[in-house]
């Protein structure tokens, strides 16, 4: 599970300042006045229990694109590692985030005829509605698309 924090000493969520009206020029150099005002979001986030997350990291993008890493083996390795995916009639916001170019290469994966052929117990990606849309699934899971997760991200080091 991953949660909301806020540092000691600070003010949790938005706080807005209003500046008043500021005296500005427009294109034509002609003076007029407008609204200014500040405002500051201030979030944190922590994970509560490790248990609830998985993280596939440190994938070479080389070797992605050319289809040598089983993206499927890694995703059914972070699966079985949820705490959560047994949900025991319990509602859970749990969801996979992955950026498009991951989100391609799993596609072409899963449509695969050969790999298809060579995993009869394969579980590909399905379709489900999530909040009226149509979304991508992997085990019931819903898959959403960032762009936020670069693939030029730092390696991560492995744990001591």
């Amino acid at each position: 599970m991953v949660n909301g924090k806020s540092r000691a000493g600070t003010k949790a969520g938005v706080s807005h300042e209003d500046k008043g009206e500021q005296r500005v020029l427009d294109e034509s150099g002609q003076p007029y006045f407008r609204k200014e005002d500040y405002w500051c979001w201030h979030v944190g986030m922590f994970v509560k229990d490790w248990r609830y997350n998985a993280r596939i990291a440190n994938i070479d993008v080389s070797n992605m694109l050319a289809g040598s890493v089983d993206l499927w083996a890694l995703m059914r390795k972070a699966y079985y590692r949820l705490q959560s995916r047994r949900r025991d009639g319990v509602a859970s916001r749990i969801a996979i985030y992955m950026n498009r170019d991951v989100l391609e290469i799993l596609d072409v994966q899963s449509s695969d005829r050969s790999l298809l052929a060579a995993n009869p117990n394969y579980t590909g990606l399905t379709h489900m509605t999530v909040e009226g849309k149509e979304v991508r699934a992997y085990r019931g899971i819903p898959i959403r698309e960032t762009d936020a997760i670069l693939n030029t991200e730092a390696a991560v080091p492995a744990a001591p």
